[in-house]
This record gives structure tokens, sequence and C-alpha cells, in this order.
């Protein structure tokens, strides 16, 4: 009771004096510091509290923001889903099946392991059925006309380089050069022993055979020489003289025949085809021969033409012809001589 009788007698002086009671003043100074701190905690956790909610939002909005980003899914899915794509629609050509089934076969394992979202995609990027029919009709359009390679079957030669061969061939030609058959048959049978499927070495065998009078070997060589190459002029025009020295007109009209036929300017052909069909007393052929052997500016063919007028009958025509064929200044000399010879029998 002495302390309520106290504090009544306190204020009951302040009331009396008008002064604040010293107990009074130093309880409102401490109560003031606490009201301070408090405002101060609840700011911070305002703060606190708002940031925290910010970055929740934050998050939400990334997480919501980032699976249905364009430019991300246009990185990582189209290439893969273009790989399933190409795998699983494209047809393959029958030509190319071995080499494609190597590399398709870990593109496909490697496309099962993948998300399903690369799946959606790829169907959604995938081409038309029709796009894919027309892509597949062309490549197998072009699989069916591209051009089958063929392994060429390589000819080398049995000696050990080419140097040995090109001496063989430059032996056998200083030979004929010389008129030296025999050394120049030797030369290019070495030569052909050391190329055997050599087309040209056969037909210059024929050709020596030939000048040696051996006109079956020249034959045989040159039904060799076609056997590799069918439509050799050369090989042809050697074998219609061999079959002409035997004795086979009709069969040496043949093979020159063909020659012209495969060229139709070739000089050697036509002569030796108007010669066999002199011999065989065709003289229109012949004339007719003759004559497109002289289109082609060769002497002989005049000559020709002039010999069968004079067969005929017809000396003024044939008198006519050997004069031009003395004027031509492109007729060697032995046509020269030809010509004169027959000019001197015809004017008496």
């Amino acid at each position: 009771m002495s302390i309520l009788a106290n504090l009544l007698k306190k204020n009951d002086l302040s009331q009396e004096t008008g002064q604040i009671p010293p107990g009074l003043l130093q309880s409102v100074s401490s109560a003031a510091p606490g009201k301070n701190s408090r405002r101060t905690y609840l700011v911070i956790g305002a703060v606190a509290a708002a940031a925290v909610a910010g970055g929740g939002l934050l998050v939400v909005y990334l997480q919501t923001r980032i699976p249905s980003s364009p430019s991300l899914t246009r990185q990582v899915i189209p290439p893969q889903s273009q790989m399933a794509a190409k795998v699983v629609e494209t047809p393959v050509p029958q030509m190319q099946q071995s080499s494609v089934r190597t590399v398709a076969a870990p593109v496909t394992s490697t496309l099962k392991t993948k998300v399903p979202v690369a799946r959606q995609t790829a169907e959604k990027t995938a081409p038309s059925p029709r796009h894919l029919q027309a892509t597949g009709a062309k490549h197998a359009t072009a699989a069916s006309t591209a051009p089958r390679e063929t392994p060429a079957v390589e000819r080398k030669a049995v000696v050990k380089d080419r140097a040995s061969l090109d001496a063989y061939l430059f032996a056998a030609r200083s030979a004929e050069a010389r008129r030296d058959y025999s050394q120049a048959m030797h030369q290019y049978r070495k030569a052909l022993e050391a190329d055997p499927h050599n087309y040209r070495i056969l037909n210059n065998l024929a050709s020596t055979s030939l000048s040696m009078g051996m006109f079956t070997d020249a034959l045989g060589y040159a039904n060799r020489a076609l056997q590799l190459k069918g439509d050799y002029v050369s090989a042809l025009v050697n074998g219609g003289i061999a079959q002409g020295r035997l004795g086979n007109e009709n069969g040496a009209r043949i093979m020159l025949g063909r020659a012209v036929a495969v060229d139709p300017v070739n000089r050697m052909a036509l002569y030796n085809l108007a010669l066999s069909q002199e011999r065989s007393a065709l003289l229109d052929d012949a004339l007719s021969s003759y004559r497109r052997l002289s289109d082609t500016g060769d002497a002989q063919g005049m000559l020709g033409m002039a010999r069968i007028r004079e067969r005929r009958g017809e000396h003024q025509d044939a008198l006519r012809l050997y004069r031009e064929v003395t004027a031509l200044p492109e007729a060697g000399q032995r046509v020269r001589e030809a010509a004169r010879e027959r000019i001197n029998v015809l004017d008496r």
C-alpha cells in the first residue's frame, strides 16, 4: 500500500505543481526507441517479402517461357527431325543400297533414343507424301537412266616399260624405210609379243607381209586386227589387197567396199577397189570408183578413167584424159610416164 500511496502522492504533486513526474518521463523516453526499431523491422520484412515474391514470379515466368521459344527449338530439334525424315521416308535406289545401309543404320539407332518432342517436330517438318513420291520417282529415274560403269579390262604390255616397246617400233619403221622388210617383220613381231592386243602392230605386220609377198600371212594379220577393231580402214584395205593377190576378187571387193563405206574419201581404199573392179571387168563400177578417186585430187583416178575409156574403145576420150594427166602438177613421175606411154601408142 505504501507504493500505491506514493504514486498517488506524486500524481497529486504533479497536478498541483504542473510538472511531469520523473518516472513517467523516463518511461516515455524509454518507450520511443522501441517503436522506431519495430517500424524498421516491419519495413525490412516487407522488402524481403517483396523480393521473395518477385523472385518466385521471375522463376515461374522463365519456366513457362523457355519451352515455347521458337529460336531454341529451331536450333536443336529440326536437324534431328530432318535426319529422321530422310531415313524413314526417302526411298533408296537399288544401285546404292549397300552404301546407304552402312550410313543409315547407326542414324536410326540413335534416333530411337530421342525424346518425344523431336519426333513430333519431325512429323511437322517432314515433307508431304506426294513430295516424297515425286522425289523417290526422280531418284529412281536417275538411277535407271545413269550409265552403268563396266570395269574396263586393262591390257598391259608384257614388257617392263613402254620404252622397250617404242624401241621395237622405231627399229621396225627404220627397217621399212630401208626396204629391209625381213628386219622390219622381226621387230614388229617382237613388238607384238610385248603388246599382243595392239591392232596397229598387227596391221603393220599385214602391210610388211604384203611387201614380202606373204599374202596368206598378210590376210591373217589383217583379220586379227579387225577382230580387235572391226572398222579399222587400213586393216580392211590390206586384207582386201591380200584377198585380191590370192585370187579372191569377190572377197577383195567386199573388204574394200567396207573400207570405202567407213571412209568414203580414203584414197587407198578407192584405188584398190577400182583396181579390183577393173580386174574383174566391172568397167562401169571401176569407172565410177576412179572418178570418185579423181575428185579427191588423186591423179591415179584420172589415169584409171583413161584406161577404162581405152578398153571401151573410146580412144579420143582416152587420149584427152591421158594428156590431162601429164599436165597435172600433182601427178608423180611414174604416173606421167605411164600416161605418155599410152599417148604414144594411141596417137600413131
